[in-house]
């Protein structure tokens, strides 16, 4: 425990998570859902995707963005493919059923693709993806979201941070996963730095009129990963995840129609069924062999190990499993003050 943050160990934090939710309407299983979710990404170090997002899933529930008791529904399925309509239930939730059919359809078709619309905030893609290269299969997921980004050479928002994440088996130990944005940061990191008052590193945001900034109580946009490159991919996976599913958001937003101000999110969940192209122990060999490959380059800084993607966050879980999460001390402020106006009791977690 340190002035700025309180250490707690990770299954309170799920526990309290757990309940919170469900004191809000979600039944126990789907309370859990979002709940693994979250801490999923607080262990592996990625805060702006954790228990943080706690009092904003809550606040979707009071707005009615977001309806606790939805079911998504199989709108479209044909052999290798299906359309899930959420209804506007949890992010996780509806990604985690999404997990399941795509993995139905692989297991036929040797691969499988589910379109998700009507979603609210996902969480960390690397979760789905990772879950899915655990039981063999590699996998694709990308989400649209609402416009938070400049759109390259414009001077106002006309892009989501859509993220994306790749996941293969067949690491040194566990599935490579890579998950990125197609922002130069996250509007959760923006939220973060306006929380602590901690200066961005230039290059990362903008104000309302497009200008960059590192004051972070003047970061309201963020810019877009490599320029063109950044903004050219966000708009693609709004076509996919989209216009595929006829759910436009980019349009319902600029357009400033009442759908467009809502909040929503849409994905593109694809798996495939290695097992069909390649022999699960010769994709572990192939993948164990690279990696141990990679691992002997010569590193670019001493005492900094090359890694690939996923073993960071590997690494983080581990420890933060062991050890406990450290929650800084504004995101306590607000668990506390979300528990109260819940009738709970915080620090009775903490114990």
């Amino acid at each position: 425990m340190t002035a700025s943050s309180t250490t707690l160990p990770v299954q309170a934090l799920r526990r309290f998570a757990t309940d919170a939710l469900a004191a809000k309407g979600m039944s126990a299983a789907d309370a859990a859902t979002v709940a693994d979710v979250l801490l999923w990404a607080d262990r592996r170090g990625v805060g702006t995707h954790g228990v943080a997002r706690l009092a904003q899933y809550c606040g979707f529930v009071d707005k009615g963005e977001l309806d606790p008791r939805a079911v998504p529904e199989r709108v479209i399925d044909l052999p290798a493919s299906a359309r899930l309509d959420a209804h506007r239930a949890a992010g996780p939730v509806a990604m985690m059923a999404a997990v399941e059919v795509a993995m139905e359809k692989a297991r036929v078709a040797s691969v499988g693709m589910v379109l998700v619309s009507r979603t609210t905030h996902t969480g960390a893609l690397g979760c789905y993806t990772q879950a899915l290269a655990r039981r063999g299969f590699a996998a694709v997921a990308l989400c649209a979201t609402n416009p938070f980004m400049l759109y390259h050479g414009a001077a106002a928002a006309g892009a989501g941070t859509n993220p994306i994440s790749i996941a293969v088996p067949g690491g040194a130990a566990d599935p490579m996963v890579f998950d990125m944005t197609t922002g130069a940061t996250s509007m959760g990191n923006l939220a973060q730095a306006r929380r602590s008052g901690q200066q961005l590193a230039p290059g990362l945001a903008a104000d309302e009129r497009g200008r960059p900034v590192t004051d972070p109580r003047l970061a309201r946009l963020v810019l877009p990963l490599g320029g063109a490159k950044g903004s050219g991919l966000s708009l693609m996976i709004e076509l996919l995840a989209s216009h595929l599913s006829g759910e436009p958001i980019l349009a319902e937003a600029l357009e400033r129609t009442p759908l467009g101000k809502t909040h929503r999110q849409n994905s593109l969940l694809l798996a495939i069924d290695c097992s069909r192209f390649v022999a699960p122990a010769l994709l572990a060999q192939l993948g164990q062999r690279l990696a141990q490959d990679l691992h002997a380059l010569p590193p670019a800084h001493d005492g900094q190990p090359i890694r690939l993607p996923g073993e960071r966050g590997d690494a983080e879980a581990a420890r933060r499993d062991h050890e406990g999460l450290a929650v800084p001390a504004v995101v306590m402020g607000e668990l506390g003050a979300l528990a109260a106006s819940l009738g709970m009791t915080s620090a009775s977690y903490w114990r």
